[in-house]
């Protein structure tokens, strides 16, 4: 096993105990635990057997294994980024409304 791949396992690892463990602090829900352990299995499992993937990333037009991996977690990340975004922005419209009511309710009282 080469440098790499310890170090993909590890920080695999790694990431699936972060994950467990935000589950048992009650941080993530079951579909969210869910999520992140399928995310974190699957990179564990193409760094301990990249000849199972290679065939097909190189279908898909990538060189190298590395190369497709890379442009997959750039989606990934841009797929959360934006996720974090509306939920952000949902927040926002929850504490503009709930504080415009709150000034409202002040300025009735007296």
């Amino acid at each position: 096993m080469i440098g790499i791949q310890i170090i993909s396992v590890a920080f695999a690892l790694l990431a699936v105990f972060f994950s467990y463990t935000n589950y048992r602090r009650k941080d993530f829900s079951g579909r969210e635990l869910f999520f992140w352990l399928i995310l974190w299995v699957s990179f564990l499992l193409v760094s301990l057997f990249p000849q199972v993937v290679s065939p097909y990333v190189n279908d898909l037009g990538f060189s190298r294994l590395m190369d497709f991996v890379v442009v997959v977690a750039f989606l990934i990340g841009f797929l959360l980024l934006l996720h974090n975004y509306i939920v952000v922005k949902r927040m926002e419209k929850r504490m503009e409304h709930l504080v415009r009511a709150l000034a409202l309710k002040d300025l009735d009282d007296k």
